[in-house]
């Protein structure tokens, strides 16, 4: 006890001195591991969500420090465990810890030079989801807060396949990461769990709708179900309109380049349908 309290009280001190050496993950940025880290800031993407499993990097602002003999240490590891036991050199500047949320509570990741002199700290924080919300994956991909895509009740197309991105949340905490989600449905739909590619922040639920009908699934992470959704399979009579939403660079340069263009389907109200196919003419 004695040793874990002379940590803390380290880590305390070099509250205001730990800015030489930046702590991020996988969670938001997983493309950024070929890119200096220290460039998108200093921050941990926490809370995260019970089951989580990441990667921690930990650079070197200044770029000027051998890492060789360094650890990397948990203050309590029945929140966050070491999936490896050593961290693992990204490059001379940058390690890398990959870990996985196993408990609810706080922690402290702890950088200890060779002489076990705490050089660097980050906080976390693991909390146990209580709810999941559904968005559409590619009105989510438009990026625009006034506009996510939530669906609580989604209108899929008969025949169709639509994608949601989960989140989870904590009463009404948004939590970050994806889990071991589980789903299980009606007969006359299907659904399965994807793991985004671009960041370890997305659960993506594929639904897959068969005939017209009120059907319904339910998500479940660690033998609780958080969320039962129902979902309105409709026939292709419905779908009475269709609009053109996209997306381009706020810069002169990136209005130049790639634009992101969504068609979405709505009913005679206005309640988007998902899962209708389009082609389209370029």
């Amino acid at each position: 006890m004695r040793t874990r309290m002379l940590s803390l009280v380290a880590v305390a001190l070099l509250g205001g001195c730990t800015s030489e050496f930046v702590f991020t993950d996988s969670v938001n940025s997983s493309s950024l591991g070929v890119a200096p880290r220290a460039e998108f800031g200093d921050e941990l993407s926490t809370p995260y969500v019970l089951g989580a499993r990441f990667t921690t990097y930990i650079e070197d602002r200044d770029r000027d420090t051998n890492f060789t003999g360094w650890t990397v240490r948990v203050t309590d590891p029945r929140v966050l465990g070491l999936r490896e036991e050593e961290p693992r050199w990204v490059d001379e500047h940058t390690l890398a810890l990959d870990l996985e949320a196993v408990g609810a509570g706080t922690t402290d990741l702890l950088l200890l030079d060779p002489s076990g002199v705490v050089q660097g700290s980050a906080s976390a924080e693991v909390r146990v989801p209580t709810r999941a919300q559904l968005f559409a994956s590619a009105i989510a991909a438009l990026e625009d807060e006034d506009f996510r895509g939530e669906t609580p009740h989604p209108q899929l197309l008969a025949g169709g396949t639509a994608s949601f991105v989960v989140q989870y949340l904590a009463d009404d905490l948004r939590l970050q990461g994806s889990t071991q989600l589980e789903v299980s449905t009606t007969p006359a739909i299907d659904a399965v769990v994807q793991h985004s590619r671009a960041a370890d922040n997305r659960d993506i639920l594929e639904v897959t709708a068969g005939e017209p009908g009120l059907e319904a699934l339910e998500l479940w992470v660690g033998g609780v179900q958080l969320q039962r959704v129902e979902v309105d399979v409709v026939g292709p009579e419905k779908v009475a309109a269709i609009d053109l939403i996209h997306r381009r660079g706020e810069s002169s340069a990136e209005a130049e380049g790639d634009w992101l263009v969504v068609a979405q389907a709505y009913d005679d109200l206005r309640v988007p349908v998902y899962g209708v196919g389009f082609g389209w003419d370029l």
